[in-house]
């Protein structure tokens, strides 16, 4: 079988995969790919199309979201009917865009003359990834395929330059480092290495650099502008209502040097689970601290020796210093996830996949040429292929076996959709207000849907701070609360001054608990 053909034997399979999630029933799609986050993108785009504004409740505006996703994906609710039909809208293009990140993996493959087997057993190990069955995976509804397919491109540019230094290469790196900032403005802690990498490198003249640095910022200034003028900050909201969390739930307590850098550890374990590992506890953290180990000090010990692919045309390409500037922002972006929120959110971690299977190519790619496992290379292919089909079946095995998801709370809210509709309009709450107020907020669409975690709300978070919930739920007439029972003693302390529990001071405020919300 030719190359080609079996690249496109891999994207036809990865084509009839996607399409299968996407046209499975909601039910299965809240419990393995949509988180509740997904639906806070939904919601606000659905207002949107109506008209309503840049909101989520109908009361004020937001910039708790990712604006070229919020762009990307804000027509689906004009052009499509229904509450469901645009959801799928939406899996559609995180495929599509998904199908556009294999492809760039088989590129980078030929880019870094990597084996025969590599560059079409990586591709297609993501074609058939057990990510497409996880709320963290590119599947998800949110941001996440477009991030790892322009960090994709973002990195192919970077290696052609390193390759070639094409003056034509400049400018599509500037353009899809700056779509990479819109699709996640976090991206910049993993870019920054990179475009550092290439000024010390290549030493690039002004207009190229130009090309580099300023094509990103001309992108982005309008959504910092906008943020500056409609919140006073360029922080969004989400990120915002994340650094309260963390310091009100995980950092109060001081932690140690020794406690931090294991949330560090934890949080670089969690990256590398993107890769199907069928171990948990220790043995996964070993694993992955054990990789992370051997990729750094291969990187150091090949810096001088490194050679670059035989189709290089310019010395600057050095596998060693491309692994270091992949792994530098890898590690910049987790150790800031880390101070700034404590823990990652999942889909954080896959932001990282592009850079974690470009340096497992190079690293594996280096050590199948070592001639100590000359004999090695000429094993049968069907021992990995075995292997990585073991992988990839437990990883599916996990990932089908996951309870819950979102369909709790979706049941709940459609419980409190039916008792609306049942009542009396003076009986009807004026509003519900929930922490996790995605799903609820989406299938809720008659009524006004309040989040309260502030992650769609500075006001919401400056209220939480002051202990001072009770007070913003009052002020947008929240009539009743919807959310699990843990969440109301978690932010209990947080509802009113010298309230011990949130139902101690509910004063007009019901709560609904049963069945999930």
């Amino acid at each position: 079988m030719s190359e080609r053909t079996a690249i496109a034997a891999i994207v036809a399979v990865g084509l009839l995969m996607r399409l299968g999630a996407m046209l499975a029933p909601l039910g299965w799609q809240l419990q393995h790919l949509l988180p509740d986050d997904a639906f806070y993108y939904f919601t606000v785009t659905r207002n949107i199309a109506q008209g309503n504004g840049i909101t989520f409740d109908g009361l004020q505006h937001t910039n708790g979201f990712h604006p070229l996703w919020m762009g990307a994906i804000a027509p689906l609710w004009g052009l499509l009917p229904g509450e469901i039909l645009p959801i799928r809208g939406v899996l559609l293009l995180c495929g599509m865009l998904d199908l556009a990140t294999v492809f760039l993996l088989c590129r980078l493959g030929l880019l870094l003359c990597w084996r025969r087997s590599l560059r079409l057993g990586i591709p297609a190990v993501h074609a058939a990834s057990p990510l497409l069955i996880a709320h963290f995976g590119t599947m998800n509804g949110l941001e996440t395929s477009a991030t790892v397919m322009l960090l994709s491109l973002l990195i192919y540019f970077y290696l052609r330059l390193l390759l070639g230094n094409n003056s034509r290469d400049w400018k599509w790196l500037g353009l899809s480092a700056g779509l990479a900032l819109l699709a996640r403005v976090d991206t910049l802690l993993v870019i920054a290495p990179l475009l550092l990498h290439l000024a010390w490198s290549l030493r690039p003249g002004w207009q190229r650099v130009t090309w580099m640095v300023m094509v990103p910022t001309v992108l982005i200034a309008p959504w910092i502008l906008w943020s500056l003028a409609a919140f006073g900050t360029v922080q969004q909201s989400s990120g915002q209502a994340l650094q309260f969390m963390a310091t009100q739930f995980l950092w109060s307590d001081s932690p140690s040097v020794w406690e931090w850098l294991g949330r560090v550890a934890d949080n670089l374990a969690a990256v590398l689970r993107t890769i199907p590992i069928p171990f948990l506890g220790k043995p996964l953290l070993l694993f992955c601290w054990g990789a992370v180990g051997a990729m750094v000090g291969w990187s150091l010990l090949s810096l001088r020796r490194s050679k670059r692919p035989s189709s290089a045309g310019s010395a600057a390409f050095n596998s060693g210093w491309c692994v270091l500037a992949l792994c530098a922002g890898a590690l910049l972006f987790v150790v800031a996830h880390t101070i700034y929120g404590g823990v990652m959110r999942s889909w954080y971690c896959t932001v990282l996949y592009p850079s974690v299977v470009v340096v497992l190519g190079i690293g594996i790619n280096r050590l199948l040429q070592v001639r100590a496992l000359g004999r090695a290379g000429a094993w049968h292919p069907a021992i990995p292929t075995v292997a990585v089909a073991a992988l990839l079946g437990l990883g599916f095995w996990n990932g089908w076996g996951r309870e819950g998801g979102e369909n709790l709370k979706y049941q709940g809210a459609m419980k409190v959709r039916q008792m609306i509709a049942s009542m009396p309009d003076s009986l009807r709450p004026t509003a519900i207000g929930a922490w996790n107020a995605g799903v609820v907020g989406y299938f809720l669409p008659t009524t006004t849907v309040v989040n309260l975690d502030g992650v769609l709300s500075h006001r919401a978070i400056a209220a939480a701070a002051e202990r001072k919930l009770a007070e913003y739920a009052a002020a947008n007439r929240v009539t009743l609360l919807i959310d699990d029972p843990e969440t109301l003693r978690v932010w209990a302390p947080y509802w009113r001054n010298g309230c011990k529990n949130i139902g101690d001071e509910l004063s007009d405020v019901d709560t609904v608990t049963e069945g999930g919300c």
